[in-house]
């Protein structure tokens, strides 16, 4: 992040940080979801709404980069994010300002976006054959058979843990729904 710009206070509660120099601004928020997941639903919110373009998205289901541009009456607001998924969640490093001035931030964004990395250098050793699996069963929440960010946490418990394989089985029932007919979607 930039150390000569001023911290700026935020009422998103998931952003971490916040800074700014007065035309523009760089924060950090965290997801509870991986940044395929994050950009898809971004790229719901832009299809729902007019004064929102996404310029460009690229990446995997690990790491993401989107530009969008959000039209505010008279301005355009040009944002860079930079998706990154770390220890069971995605941050996302953002950069933003007025269309006129973005050119001249744009370096600086991407610098402080690819300087974020995940390192993972201090989990469980790797064995010499086979890998350590388990199948990951996260707690219900709520009643919730299937809580994404609850499974997000288990997976990575499991991989702090040492785990390197997650196993996940069906039933047989789930594919043949009567005897002789079969739902293999």
């Amino acid at each position: 992040m930039p150390i000569d710009w001023k911290e700026e206070p935020s009422t998103d509660e998931q952003v971490i940080h916040a800074v700014g120099d007065g035309t523009a601004s760089l924060w950090i928020k965290s997801w509870p979801l991986i940044p395929s997941i994050v950009a898809e639903s971004v790229s719901e919110w832009v299809a729902e709404n007019e004064k929102v373009s996404l310029l460009e998205e690229y990446g995997d289901a690990e790491k993401v980069y989107l530009e969008l541009a959000v039209t505010e009456v008279f301005n355009v607001m040009r944002l860079s994010s930079h998706l990154l998924y770390c220890d069971a969640k995605t941050y996302e490093i953002t950069g933003v300002a007025l269309e006129n001035d973005f050119k001249q931030y744009e370096i600086l964004f991407r610098q402080a976006q690819d300087s974020a990395v995940c390192d993972n250098s201090d989990r469980a050793q790797q064995l010499d054959t086979g890998a350590l699996g388990m199948i990951v069963i996260p707690a219900t929440v709520d009643g919730d058979n299937f809580n994404p960010s609850a499974y997000q946490e288990a997976l990575a418990l499991a991989r702090d843990s040492g785990v390197q394989v997650s196993h996940y089985y069906f039933h047989w029932g789930d594919f043949e729904v009567e005897p002789g007919i079969y739902d293999w979607t």
